[in-house]
């Protein structure tokens, strides 16, 4: 009998709870187990006491995440505590004879190690992305959309090599430190099971039976408790909200078929309509905006003959693609969605136009944002899931379609190179290593991808040139949101909607020579609604935005994201910032005049509270009715 055996009688002995299993135990040859004493002892304490610490620290990092904190933690220690009964339960059940530890040990660390350094991993991940964008990384994302993921790894130097040499040294230290107590985590795994739990002078429980009985009972929880509690289970999910990147009704809309089409119509001077999406693409960060910047020469080249319009200050109305998209292409903000809105695509698709979607990365894993595009779509290019996003294929895919009827098409252009992760032509990039500090190398490498941007769009506008397109063309370059770059120690986009994420560049391109009214304040939903007053054809249904050639009818535009509602609003002669938190109600105002991108915020006060009462009006004039706390 061994040491730890005789330790489980003794506590059996002492306090009555426990018997031991009458069985036929076999040295693993490790002589005199030194389990309950020496290095062994304090090490095996250890191990545990350090999954504790680390499940406590990634509980009380994502607490404030939690809408229901105390079920999700428990709910979290089940998790743990029932993979490591069944790895128990596996050990104790794999043969003693032949020496079978050779088989059990290797087993035990395997299965140990690998988990520890699964939930390792994901730590280190969501605290990489809960330090640079104030987001959590949830494990739903980083499977349901892990370009997304490794875009904000790579956007501060982690590329998928480097991640690839992580996960793989991650794993070679979690089975390392596992690996010197191999024989002792069999051993106690067997003696574990092999306890009897006394539940009367004459009855008792076997241990495995009461593993076996832990399990059955998980499966029933995992089915019997309300799926939001598992939802905002951190080894899950993550922080519920945090990553959504439109709203749910929307996304499910996607699978519904979509309605009948409306009855044809006809234009009497129709056009070719070009929009340009850059991804991620911010307008301080361009020379067109900033005239000290060389970043963007072909489009101030366009501006100085007076081809380019340039507009501003202009939003996204929320902070990731899905939504940005969605808004500039059926005219409506997060509140506003509900399901399947009319499109941009679908009008022109009822006045015979033939629409083109050539995009530079992949869109069909962002939720089925590709099936709410619209009727009409002749031509649908992407890059294949895994490809590293590239605009060199959108030029390439660009050159290879046709265009029988250069007047009746519709073509949406989604730029990629501002968005980290893409691909960087050797001329722009930037290395960091002899740059001062990650926060300039970063900038300095945005604006590298800047300056691709602007390059691509120069071999864009030559192909349209030679296809026929350009002569006449109404084309608006815009984004679908913008990028932190530092403030406030942020980077990336996604989450509250903070100015830097939000500002988005407003360009228009019209041979024609059309008006267009200065405004304080432009928004994506402004984008249908321009293409079709420019061809004298009616607005899709529900539209919410107005067109770039009518005078501004309302100086508000709508904010929103899962986390919070709210408006960018011109009021007493000055831009200002509303949002209100949607669960608890919480108002912000913030002063969007002066230097700071971010703007000051109106502290409690007089002038506080008269900008209130507007402002909440305002939201709701853009956004519509909220629900919950937001709703005054």
């Amino acid at each position: 009998m061994t040491e730890a055996a005789a330790t489980w009688d003794a506590v059996a002995m002492q306090r009555g709870w426990f018997v031991r299993e009458n069985a036929s135990h076999v040295d693993t040859g490790a002589g005199d187990n030194p389990l309950v004493r020496g290095w062994r002892k304090a090490y095996l304490l250890f191990l545990p006491a350090l999954l504790a610490v680390q499940t406590l620290a990634r509980i009380l990092l994502h607490r404030p995440s939690f809408r229901e904190t105390w079920v999700s933690s428990a709910l979290h220690f089940a998790i743990i505590l029932a993979y490591l009964v069944f790895v128990a339960l596996l050990v104790s059940r794999l043969p003693r004879r032949w020496r079978g530890w050779h088989i059990a040990a290797p087993v035990a660390v395997l299965l140990l190690g690998t988990a520890h350094a699964v939930m390792t991993a994901f730590d280190i991940t969501q605290f990489v992305t809960q330090y640079y964008a104030g987001l959590t990384a949830p494990v739903w994302l980083i499977v349901t959309d892990p370009e997304l993921a490794l875009s904000l790894l790579e956007s501060v130097d982690i590329g998928a090599a480097s991640l690839v040499v992580a996960l793989i040294v991650i794993l070679a230290l979690h089975l390392l430190l596992y690996a010197p107590v191999a024989r002792q985590l069999v051993e106690l795994a067997r003696e574990a099971m092999s306890l009897r739990i006394r539940l009367s002078a004459e009855a008792a429980v076997p241990g495995a039976w009461m593993a076996a009985g832990y399990l059955v009972l998980f499966l029933a929880l995992v089915v019997m408790v309300p799926r939001k509690y598992w939802n905002s289970e951190i080894f899950h999910q993550g922080a519920p909200g945090e990553f959504r990147m439109a709203p749910l009704s929307l996304i499910l809309s996607a699978a519904e078929p979509p309605g009948p089409a409306p009855a044809p119509r006809t234009l009497a001077k129709p056009r070719p309509l070009i929009l340009i999406v850059v991804d991620a693409l911010r307008p301080d960060r361009m020379g067109v905006y900033d005239l000290s910047l060389k970043t963007t020469p072909f489009l101030a080249r366009l501006q100085q003959d007076g081809a380019l319009k340039v507009l501003g200050p202009a939003y996204a109305t929320c902070t990731f693609s899905a939504c940005g998209i969605m808004s500039i292409l059926a005219s409506q903000s997060w509140d506003t969605f509900g399901k399947r809105p009319p499109t941009l695509l679908d009008a022109l698709a009822r006045y015979s136009y033939r629409n083109y979607v050539i995009l530079g990365g992949r869109h069909s894993n962002f939720g089925r944002l590709t099936q709410l595009y619209g009727r009409g779509i002749v031509r649908f290019s992407e890059q294949p899931a895994g490809a590293t996003p590239n605009d060199d294929q959108l030029v390439e895919a660009l050159k290879a379609t046709d265009f029988p009827d250069p007047t009746h098409s519709f073509l949406y252009l989604h730029v990629i190179s501002a968005h980290a992760a893409s691909f960087v032509r050797p001329r722009f990039r930037v290395s960091s290593a002899t740059l001062p500090s990650s926060a300039t190398a970063f900038v300095r490498q945005y604006d590298g991808r800047v300056a691709q941007v602007d390059q691509v769009l120069s071999e864009i506008f030559a192909v349209l040139r030679d296809k026929g397109l350009l002569a006449d063309a109404l084309i608006v370059i815009t984004a679908d949101h913008g990028e932190r770059l530092g403030e406030k120690g942020l980077y990336f986009h996604g989450g509250r909607p903070d100015v830097a994420a939000t500002s988005i560049p407003l360009l228009v391109y019209d041979p024609r020579g059309g008006v267009y009214p200065g405004a304080p304040l432009y928004s994506q939903i402004d984008i249908a609604p321009t293409f079709l007053r420019a061809v004298n054809g009616e607005f899709g249904a529900g539209w919410h935005g107005q067109p770039l050639q009518a005078p501004a009818a309302i100086a508000a535009i709508p904010l929103g994201t899962a986390e919070t509602t709210g408006t960018i609003a011109f009021l007493q002669g000055g831009r200002f910032k509303y949002l209100c938190e949607r669960e608890s109600g919480d108002e912000q105002v913030l002063r969007l005049d002066g230097r700071s991108l971010e703007g000051s915020p109106v502290p409690p006060g007089p002038e506080r509270r008269a900008l209130l009462p507007p402002l909440r009006a305002l939201r709701r004039t853009v956004s519509g009715p909220a629900e919950g706390p937001c709703r005054r």
